[in-house]
């Protein structure tokens, strides 16, 4: 199921860049449409990494916030073309979610 995919990959992506993670590697699980499960994969990693930090300043000698630098995910069913058509819609959608959660986030002057 790709939406419990999402929020798995969501929560581990998390858990992953909290515990200092810098590079993930994982297989997808088997499934009907393995371009589908790979669209909600991307987004997860994606809506779990968002961190809202326009606004905030920084601390002298403040550790930079953790990030993950890298997401691959393994499965030989796919091929080129699915594999670009997933993560492009995936991407697509996370950061369409992403750039809603900015504007809310914001101060509604900067907005206008």
């Amino acid at each position: 199921d790709p939406e419990t995919l999402r929020k798995a990959w969501g929560a581990a992506t998390v858990a992953a860049r909290d515990a200092g993670a810098k590079v993930i590697v994982s297989a997808l699980p088997d499934g009907d449409d393995p371009g589908t499960l790979l669209e909600g994969a991307v987004q997860g990693v994606l809506l779990g990494g968002y961190r809202f930090e326009t606004y905030f300043g920084s601390v002298k000698n403040e550790k930079p916030a953790p990030a993950i630098d890298s997401v691959t995910f393994v499965d030989a069913r796919m091929d080129e073309v699915t594999v670009e058509a997933a993560l492009k819609r995936g991407a697509a959608l996370a950061d369409a979610v992403n750039l809603a959660r900015d504007l809310t986030h914001g101060p509604g002057g900067v907005l206008s």
